[in-house]
């Protein structure tokens, strides 16, 4: 461990993460480079969101002063809330979108950040223990000044805002279901929640479980794309959605607690080596199709309503992430009740796309017939482009 920075009594929640700054793998700048933490702190006597630059131990040439340095810390609640998800930066580095989240509803927060990211020997702008308090501002366009907007009564707990940053608009879901555009973000105007003949739009239409993933706005397939915690995967029409979706598909074991759910985005690629149409990858901890466990399943992008269990590829491609039980080694089908969380892809994926690529994804293993481990598993694509477990390794962890 090259350092560790205490951020007191706020975490990150899982499967969230920090935002990060001109980051550049053949070149580091201690000065230039940030990360910002969103934290889950609901009292204003620390810091909930806090910058950390000066990051590197090996730097050439060497940072100077404190590695790591907390650049700047603020206090942005403004409703007694929480910061459950990851907060997302402008493409200048000079602003940063979030959601809190409170008993009352959802907020959108856009803040600008101190005109010059503040680096030894310069003092921080707020500490974590004695953060800085934004001021309120109708646009985003002063340093150290916030902008908010009410999204909705609801709560938002596992979706972060998805910004488009070419139309400056910003795809927040709420937990009552709903998915909301919010224009403009960054761009210097007074953040909107957009109500009009399309939006917002009500994903989510039966089941008991209504908490929505980050949106994945995918151009060429004029879609949108969430799971939500029933298990279901969507698509939603990108510029006419009209307040509805425009397909559903069942992946996870539907409406039946926990781990059965969608937690995560899915993964919405282009395939190298099959580009015609862009392809979407959801995960789930129990899926419905039968004899599998923990799944990924792969889906074109303009699939259309439908279920794992009964719809044949290529239209959707279940393999097995493991399983509670097994016989022979061999997972049997029978869910536990922990939630997956997305994979990626490997480095020859992103050269030669499903030609020699693989995913890998964190799933289960059953453990001398009693509990489960959770195992690291490595899946090829095969000659049509699709996902299989032919060939696949896998590691316990």
């Amino acid at each position: 461990m090259d350092w560790a920075v205490s951020l007191e009594n706020g975490f990150v929640p899982a499967n969230q993460f920090p935002a990060k700054y001109r980051f550049d793998v053949s070149t580091q700048s201690c000065s230039g480079d940030y990360v910002v933490f969103a934290l889950t702190v609901a009292s204003g006597t620390q810091a909930n969101l806090v910058g950390i630059n000066n990051l590197y131990t090996a730097a050439s040439p060497a940072c100077t002063g404190s590695i790591p340095f907390v650049s700047f810390a603020y206090n942005t609640l403004t409703n007694a809330g929480q910061i459950r998800t990851s907060p997302t930066l402008s493409v200048d580095g000079k602003k940063v979108a979030f959601v809190e989240s409170t008993a009352a509803g959802s907020y959108f927060h856009v803040l600008v950040l101190p005109s010059t990211i503040p680096s030894p020997p310069a003092s921080s702008v707020g500490t974590v223990l004695s953060p800085q308090t934004p001021s309120t501002c109708t646009t985003p366009t002063t340093p150290n000044c916030m902008s908010t907007v009410k999204i909705s009564t609801a709560a938002n707990t596992d979706s972060s805002p998805w910004i488009d940053y070419n139309n400056d608009s910003a795809y927040v879901g709420t937990d009552d279901g709903k998915l909301y555009k919010i224009s403009p973000v960054f761009g210097g105007g007074a953040p909107t929640v957009v109500n009009d003949a399309n939006w917002p739009v009500t994903v989510v239409t039966t089941g008991s479980f209504k908490v929505l993933t980050d949106a994945i706005v995918d151009d060429p397939a004029n879609r949108i794309f969430m799971g939500d915690s029933n298990g279901y995967l969507y698509a939603i029409n990108l510029t006419a959605p009209a307040h509805a979706t425009a397909a559903r598909m069942a992946v996870g074991w539907i409406n039946r607690g926990n781990g059965t759910a969608v937690v995560d985005a899915p993964i919405v690629v282009n395939d190298a080596a099959n580009p015609s149409v862009d392809q979407v990858f959801a995960f789930t901890g129990c899926s419905n199709v039968v004899g599998i466990g923990g799944a990924v399943s792969q889906l074109p992008a303009n699939f259309a309503t439908g279920n794992c269990s009964t719809t044949s590829s290529p239209a959707c491609t279940t393999v097995d992430l493991g399983s509670a039980t097994s016989t022979n080694g061999q997972p049997t089908g029978d869910c536990t009740t922990g939630n997956l969380h997305s994979g990626t892809f490997d480095n020859q994926f992103w050269i030669n796309g499903s030609i020699g690529g693989h995913m890998l994804a964190c799933g289960f293993v059953q453990n001398s017939g009693t509990n489960w481990l959770s195992r690291m598993y490595m899946f090829p694509l095969d000659s049509n482009h699709l996902i299989t477990a032919t060939g696949a390794t896998g590691w316990n962890l």
